[in-house]
């Protein structure tokens, strides 16, 4: 009895052990909840970023500069979107830095704005 155990027991440890491991590392969690990225810097958040301050632009008929994003958030609502809450900063003209919250959707890489909101603080 005790030998039909043992495969059974190596193969539910060799299911469990990847999944307790991605979790305990930082691994991307399932849908459900934002996930700080601390890579702002990163090619993918920079891009979002741009579309957020272009998409407020097209619709709002500002003309506000992107400079950059200074923090972010992203959460996988399914398999093919993910929901990005980032901090961008912006310039209109030669007035000061504003910083703007945006939530764009990510649709297998087409991006949809879903707000643009100034920053409290």
């Amino acid at each position: 009895m005790a030998m039909k155990l043992k495969p059974i027991l190596l193969l539910i440890l060799a299911l469990l052990v990847p999944l307790v491991l991605s979790d305990v590392f930082g691994g991307r969690k399932a849908a459900g909840g934002y996930q700080t990225i601390t890579v702002v810097s990163a090619p993918e958040v920079q891009r979002v970023g741009q579309y957020s301050v272009t998409a407020h632009n097209t619709a709002t008929g500002a003309s506000l500069q992107y400079v950059g994003v200074v923090s972010s958030q992203s959460m996988h609502v399914s398999a093919t979107v993910t929901e990005y809450r980032l901090i961008v900063q912006t310039r209109e003209g030669s007035s000061d830095i504003d910083e703007y919250e945006a939530v764009v959707f990510d649709r297998s890489g087409s991006f949809t704005l879903n707000s643009f909101t100034l920053a409290a603080g």
